[in-house]
């Protein structure tokens, strides 16, 4: 059975990462308890599609604040607890995240995720092959992307 320990997520930041921009952070440890049972809010100021959010509290000692600076990344297993608080600040928070999983790993709901393979082979088949780009703006690339936020949107609309 494929687990959290075959995901690992680099999220690169592009601007600063402060507190007062809502960086990173992560829970101590919570990468060791397995996976949390989470809830779709589908609230709207929620940045993430469907509002995932954990309904534990975590005592607050454990939680660690990751700043960064452009260029700089942080590193996280897919079980650990991480969110990040509102930007209170006029400081754009701008980031790019990476997820690097095994080909046996599967997205739990839908099937709209994409992949590109950069190792090995993938005899899972659980995401659709992303075409190599050659050139800017490929008929057959765009096409390809408006197919996968079309899946994604099926499912991330459906509260």
């Amino acid at each position: 059975m494929e687990t959290g320990y075959d995901l690992v997520s680099a999220w690169v930041a592009l601007t600063p990462a402060m507190q007062s921009n809502g960086c990173m952070q992560f829970v101590r440890g919570s990468h060791t308890n397995g996976t949390y049972p989470h809830k779709d809010t589908y609230e709207k100021r929620n940045f993430l599609h469907r509002g995932q959010s954990i309904s534990q509290d975590f005592d607050e000692k454990l939680i660690s604040q990751v700043e960064l600076a452009p260029g700089q990344a942080s590193l996280h297993q897919g079980w650990a607890v991480h969110s990040s608080n509102s930007n209170t600040s006029d400081v754009r928070r701008v980031g790019l995240v990476l997820n690097y999983v095994k080909p046996g790993v599967r997205q739990v709901v839908g099937d709209g995720e994409s992949a590109t393979l950069v190792r090995g082979s993938d005899s899972c088949r659980n995401f659709l092959t992303e075409p190599v780009c050659e050139t800017d703006y490929a008929t057959e690339n765009v096409a390809f992307q408006m197919q996968i936020e079309r899946k994604k949107r099926e499912v991330y609309d459906t509260a």
